[in-house]
């Protein structure tokens, strides 16, 4: 199944989430590259589940404009086709992290690298009061040459302001449970704050085995 993003073009698929698929593509207007976030297109996908992803995009591209930080990969538009909704970004020529990991093209070096920047980044999310709450390799883009970090996903983030968001209906998507801070999972109680955001660093560090 290909959707049809009015103004876009789909060329390539970059990664696929049980919940999302991240796209690079075109905006046809001026043929400027783009990435493109779509909800999963499983069949099997309830109604129920489609209006989850709706919100959680919607709320990502309400939330992401107020990041000034350095790292947060910017929005452009969000583009109703049909009953779906995609979440059009700033393309900066990179891959999910998830795709270098699992086509072991980072050296230790490189991997200390990434998890260095992407703590500096999230660092610059929680200085303006917003924990992302999702971080994993998947939302995590690297540029295969430069080493430049991006951090997108932030359709789980909330504001500190805020209280935590009740656990989505669908519940955490499967790449995600590695990377769940332990009062996230409800293995122990607690309030979940900026430290989750850092305890999912862990299985993208060297030494771990839960990559």
């Amino acid at each position: 199944m290909h959707l049809k993003i009015p103004g876009y073009s789909l060329d390539e698929p970059l990664y696929e989430g049980q919940r999302h698929l991240l796209w690079r593509g075109r905006r046809e207007l001026d043929q400027a590259s783009v990435l493109v976030k779509t909800p999963s297109l499983d069949p099997a996908s309830s109604p129920a589940f489609d209006e989850d992803l709706a919100r959680d995009l919607t709320r990502e591209y309400r939330l992401t404009p107020n990041l000034a930080a350095e790292g947060v990969l910017p929005v452009y538009d969000l583009v109703s086709p049909g009953q779906s909704i995609a979440l059009i970004l700033e393309d900066r020529g990179a891959v999910p992290l998830r795709t270098l990991i699992d086509g072991n093209r980072l050296d230790r070096d490189q991997r200390v690298s990434v998890v260095r920047d992407l703590a500096a980044v999230l660092a610059g999310v929680h200085e303006l009061g917003v924990v992302h709450g999702a971080v994993h390799p998947g939302d995590v883009l690297v540029h295969p040459a430069t080493g430049r970090v991006s951090l997108t996903g932030f359709d789980a983030a909330w504001r500190l302001s805020e209280e935590v968001p009740e656990a989505r209906r669908v519940g955490p998507a499967r790449e995600m449970l590695a990377y769940l801070a332990p009062e996230q999972s409800g293995r122990t109680s607690g309030v979940v704050g900026v430290q989750a955001d850092l305890y999912s660093l862990i299985p993208s560090a060297p030494s771990s085995t839960r990559c």
